[in-house]
């Protein structure tokens, strides 16, 4: 690692931050190199310089842009900003089709002919929690999964076009 100067001090050191002197949130390019003290000092100064609320307006920039949020369902990996299916789907939508028959968590995880345990042919074990969360996410409707989807395709065909 370099040394480099401290702006603010001049303190020769290699913890250097690069500090945005209007932040990145806000649309700031620009950056100052300034020691570790010097950093924290200007980002508490006048109190108007917290990560957390630069956090929230960056979230609700990027949410307001349509970008994705989070991590992404199970079944589902993000390309450009789009959910689209992984190897996991299969496994999803056979639990969602279950579940609909009226089948219990047992039932579920040990369905002869469709084990979700060995659709990936990775021993991965579906435990009640994750049944339960793949079941409450598409309100047991494997209609809403497919519908799903197909929009999530549209969107991507938009994007690339």
């Amino acid at each position: 690692m370099a040394i480099m100067e401290c702006w603010e001090c001049g303190l020769e050191t290699e913890s250097i931050h690069h500090h945005h002197v209007v932040p990145r949130c806000r649309g700031g390019t620009k950056t100052v190199p300034l020691c570790e003290p010097c950093h924290s000092k200007a980002h508490h100064r006048s109190k108007n310089m917290e990560t957390s609320r630069f956090t929230k307006a960056a979230l609700q920039a990027k949410k307001a842009r349509g970008e994705r949020i989070g991590r992404p369902p199970k079944g589902f990996k993000v390309e450009a900003g789009i959910l689209v299916p992984n190897e996991d789907f299969p496994a999803v939508r056979r639990c969602l089709e279950l579940s609909e028959a009226g089948h219990t968590y047992r039932a579920i995880q040990a369905e002869p002919g469709w084990n979700l345990n060995t659709i990936r042919r990775v021993r991965v074990r579906w435990h009640d929690p994750t049944i339960r969360s793949v079941r409450k996410r598409w309100n047991y409707s494997t209609k809403k999964l497919l519908e799903f989807v197909e929009e999530q395709k549209r969107l991507l065909e938009d994007k690339l076009n």
